[in-house]
This record gives C-alpha cells, sequence and structure tokens, in this order.
C-alpha cells in the first residue's frame, strides 16, 4: 500500500503513481479496519498526481489535502464525504469537473479557488448545501454556467468572483443571503432567479443582468 494510516486516517501518500484509488479499508493484524478521513495537506504541491478515486465509506477531506495539486485532471469523491476542509483543491489549475456529493453541507472557503480549468460544477441529487462560503470559486477562469442547488441559503462574499466566463449561474428561491462582492468582475454573468424572492431583489440592487424563471 502506499499510504501511511493511522487511527481510521491516511496520514502520507509514500507513492509515485499518477493515477490511484485511495482505499477505504486497511488491515491491521488480519482485521479489516475502516478509514474515515483524509489528512489535511496530505497532497498538498504533489505535481505528480493527476487521477485520483476516493473510495465510497471515507467521510472527511480535510484542509488543504489536494491544494496546488497543478497537474491533477480528475478527482471522484463519493457519496460518503460530509466535509471538503477549506482550501481542499485550492489552485488545482488543471481540475476540469467536480461534483459535489450530496452529504456536503458547506463549500468552505477558497475550497476550489484557482482551479483555472474547472468547467462543470455539478451538485448531486437530493444534495444538503445550504452555504458556500467565501471565495470558494473565486478565479475559476473556464466555469460558464452553474446550477445551484435547491437547499442552498447563502453565497458568501467573492464566492464567484474573477469568473470571467461565467454565463449563467441558477439560484434557487431558498438563498435569503448574497454578499455584494459575490460577482465581482464577472461581468457576463446573468443570474436566473425566481419572482419575488431575495435573489430577485438582489440583482435588482446591484444592477446585474438576470431572467426571471
Amino acid at each position: 500500500m502506499n499510504f501511511e494510516i493511522s487511527n481510521n486516517m491516511i496520514i502520507k501518500y509514500i507513492g509515485s503513481d499518477s493515477s490511484f484509488i485511495i482505499p477505504n479499508t486497511y488491515n491491521v493484524d488480519g482485521i479489516e479496519t475502516d478509514i474515515l478521513m483524509l489528512k489535511d495537506s496530505i497532497f498538498k504541491c504533489c505535481r505528480k498526481i493527476e487521477n485520483i478515486v476516493i473510495s465510497e465509506g471515507i467521510q472527511i477531506i480535510e484542509k488543504e489535502a489536494f491544494s496546488n495539486c497543478g497537474n491533477l485532471i480528475t478527482i471522484t469523491i463519493p457519496e460518503s464525504i460530509k466535509i471538503i476542509g477549506k482550501r481542499a483543491f485550492y489552485g488545482c489549475s488543471n481540475l476540469n469537473m467536480i461534483t459535489i456529493p450530496k452529504n456536503v453541507e458547506i463549500i468552505e472557503e477558497r475550497t476550489f479557488s484557482f482551479c483555472h480549468k474547472l468547467k462543470v460544477v455539478n451538485f448531486a441529487e437530493n444534495s444538503r448545501l445550504f452555504k458556500i462560503s467565501s471565495s470558494a470559486f473565486r478565479c475559476c477562469d473556464n466555469l460558464e454556467e452553474i446550477i445551484l442547488p435547491k437547499t442552498l441559503e447563502s453565497i458568501e462574499s467573492n464566492a464567484f468572483s474573477y469568473c470571467e466566463k461565467l454565463l449563467k449561474i441558477v439560484i434557487p428561491p431558498s438563498v435569503t443571503l448574497i454578499k455584494e462582492d459575490v460577482f465581482l468582475e464577472s461581468n457576463k454573468v446573468t443570474l436566473y432567479v425566481t419572482k419575488g424572492t431575495y435573489a430577485e431583489e438582489y440583482a435588482k440592487k446591484y444592477n446585474l443582468k438576470h431572467v426571471l424563471q
């Protein structure tokens, strides 16, 4: 195994492969034990990794786990994931698609900032997401369209700032807070909103292009 493991947590990657599966169990004295967490910064600045599959059963990706993995192209995140820590994928400049599992309730600060090639962001069916934190998708230069889940309540400062190709964002009626500078320098964006909602009033207040749906 190419990992060091302690107390149900993968704490270090000691392999050299560019593509691999992160396991969900390990053997201790003949007993299979579950792996539940990826330690903070475990793959930070690891430029050799390109394609990762995280096995079902792992629940937590700690902060900066994959930050500045500049050659990471694809990563499969299982439904079992509940927490993705701050800056977990910060600076993954070649990551092109991500699916947020249904049990993730918060996209933390700068989770996907400076993912310059990130074009597709999907939310799993029955998503429980209620908050997108500050600068979560800042400088995602190739993000063109995003449909936010129906459970979302708040979008924090700079969440979609400097997304220069962002054309369309669908904001559900559940949203009751959008900070003033969420779309700073995302000058092409059109907000798709429901009539009579907070999102419509926000678009009018800040003179943002919007479409009623």
